[in-house]
């Protein structure tokens, strides 16, 4: 069983699971700082392997926001399953992991998922993150 480590204020898989299931699943998700749009690239977060992350696309005009209902089944769908390092190796993702978000391209950003805050006027979430020091 990995050892995680979370940042201050970092939230694991399963939390952010358990604040997407209380919120309208057709809502986009999109990061607070900036607005990138999330989309659905997921796995092996670079910076750490056996961490996970979720795909932004930053200030590429994406041609689909991922919406809350969308990436709360992806992540259902993934837990138990095995992901692959950048550089090699097999993890299993779980409720427990540490989640980032980062451009899938590259696998890493060093900014980590703190929070998910609704914006009930917009029928949007945004995504609330911190960069590691």
């Amino acid at each position: 069983m990995p050892r995680y480590y979370l940042h201050p204020n970092q939230i694991t898989v399963g939390e952010f699971m358990d604040m997407l299931k209380n919120m309208p699943p057709s809502g986009g998700l999109f990061t607070e700082f900036m607005g990138f749009p999330l989309h659905s690239g997921m796995g092996s977060y670079r910076g750490i392997y056996e961490d996970f992350f979720i795909g932004v696309d930053l200030g590429r005009v994406s041609s689909s926001v991922l919406k809350i209902g969308e990436c709360y089944n992806l992540l259902n769908h993934k837990i138990g399953r095995e992901m692959y390092g950048w550089k090699g190796g097999i993890y299993k993702i779980s409720k427990d992991c540490p989640l980032w978000v980062a451009e899938a391209a590259s696998h890493y950003s060093n900014t980590y998922v703190t929070g998910l805050r609704q914006v009930l006027d917009r029928g949007y979430a945004l995504v609330q993150t911190q960069n590691a020091a």
